[in-house]
């Protein structure tokens, strides 16, 4: 057995720090956190296994078979579309296997028997596809994940242990999104848990109303009086962080897209963007904020932001409008000066 070491410990105190409802994580918020800490395969079961010493369990979510019309459905990207499309057609020949089939190929694959392994991940592939689906926001990322995710497949085909009477779908489940997981980690790309969602949810609220009310942003003091200390100005910060980390993406590609900072830092693109927004007047900061996500979890729409507001659906696109137009002379004077 694994000794707890200085990472396990690490997620294990965050986890607790997470104020869970019914001491109950999501999967993928387990493996995010066990990514963050840089966990090795091996802690993995270690940390799970703690956690459910101290009465915290996982909650795995349900594999979902994707038909190839629901793959023409998730994806509009034509060549990322066709490739799967294809690639789902020609996996799809193999079939499912039942439990007693499972077992014994595994008892041929402890033999020694090459093509039983073969036929395990073969007829295991589909399951793949579905959880990178499941994990995709967009379509470029659709067959990386596909690509990490066989790894971990493979992994779990080399690792399970029949004996134990575990279901392989539920193991290979685990090792195929934690190497997604890595990979996500790897590439800079964020998953926020539902927990976090709820806690940035109250706080940009907050956030929005004071807004409108002083003219300025809150500081995370400001909020953590205002929700009367449920949440300490720590971690309301790290919520901020995370909330800006994931939703910022296609606002700060619109407005450099006319400025030469392609080169410039992912946190000097958050911090620069924050402080050319704080220069505007306050309706166009809440319209701005509100219409990219930037301060909360969804993006809302132009007429949702126009009923908030008192303002037609066409009014708020100017003021947008007007405001990135801003931003952009903003920037643009600021690449010159420099």
């Amino acid at each position: 057995m694994n000794k707890e070491n200085k990472a396990t410990k690490e997620l294990i105190n965050a986890i607790l720090n997470e104020n869970l409802e019914d001491k109950i994580i999501e999967q993928s918020t387990f493996l995010e956190y066990a990514s963050k800490y840089q966990l090795e395969d091996n802690d993995l079961v270690f940390a799970i296994n703690e956690l459910n010493k101290i009465g915290i369990k996982i909650k795995e979510e349900k594999i979902k078979d994707f038909s190839i019309k629901e793959i023409e459905n998730k994806t509009d990207n034509y060549k990322t579309n066709n490739s799967l499309k294809q690639y789902y057609k020609d996996i799809s020949v193999y079939p499912l296997l039942t439990p007693e089939e499972e077992i014994k190929l595994f008892k041929n694959l402890e033999n020694g028997n090459k093509k039983a392994k073969d036929k395990i991940i073969n007829s295991n592939l589909r399951l793949v596809v579905s959880i990178a689906l499941d994990y995709s926001k967009n379509n470029d990322e659709i067959l990386d994940y596909i690509q990490e995710g066989n790894k971990g497949l493979v992994k779990a085909v080399e690792k399970f242990d029949y004996k134990l009477n575990n279901k392989f779908s539920t193991y290979a489940n685990w090792l195929i999104k934690w190497e997604i997981t890595k990979f996500r980690a790897s590439n800079n790309i964020v998953k926020i848990s539902t927990n976090a969602a709820k806690i940035i949810k109250k706080i940009n609220k907050i956030s929005n109303n004071f807004l409108l009310e002083h003219g300025r942003t809150p500081t995370p003091e400001e909020i953590s009086k205002e929700l009367d200390g449920l949440y300490s100005p720590k971690k309301i910060k790290e919520m901020l962080k995370l909330s800006n980390d994931i939703q910022r993406t296609e606002f700060i590609e619109e407005t450099n897209s006319d400025s030469n900072t392609k080169n410039n830092s992912k946190n000097d693109d958050i911090q620069m963007l924050f402080r050319y927004i704080n220069k505007l007047d306050k309706r166009e900061q809440y319209i701005l904020i509100s219409r990219y996500g930037l301060n909360d979890n969804e993006p809302k729409t132009l007429a949702k932001i126009g009923d908030e507001l008192g303002l037609t659906r066409e009014r708020v696109r100017q003021i947008e409008a007007r405001a990135k137009g801003k931003l952009r002379k903003m920037i643009k004077k600021d690449n010159l000066n420099n």
